[in-house]
């Protein structure tokens, strides 16, 4: 498969962008994403209480204005 072709593909696949950001108290994520035709503001925030391989390592919240 030629680069190419392949950076189309993903293109195709993408749905949201986020940046790295720096708070008071720890970095987080922030940026947007398009689920089923609606845009919507994201943050995500490293799990503090992750005690467990099976707790998620990131959360996931939608931004307050």
């Amino acid at each position: 498969m030629s680069d190419n072709k392949e950076k189309k593909d993903w293109s195709k696949l993408e749905i949201g962008a986020l940046w790295k950001k720096s708070g008071q108290n720890q970095n987080y994520y922030s940026g947007k994403v398009n689920v089923n035709g609606k845009e919507c503001e994201i943050v995500c925030f490293s799990n503090k209480h992750k005690t467990e391989d099976k707790h998620p390592d990131i959360r996931i919240y939608l931004s307050e204005k």
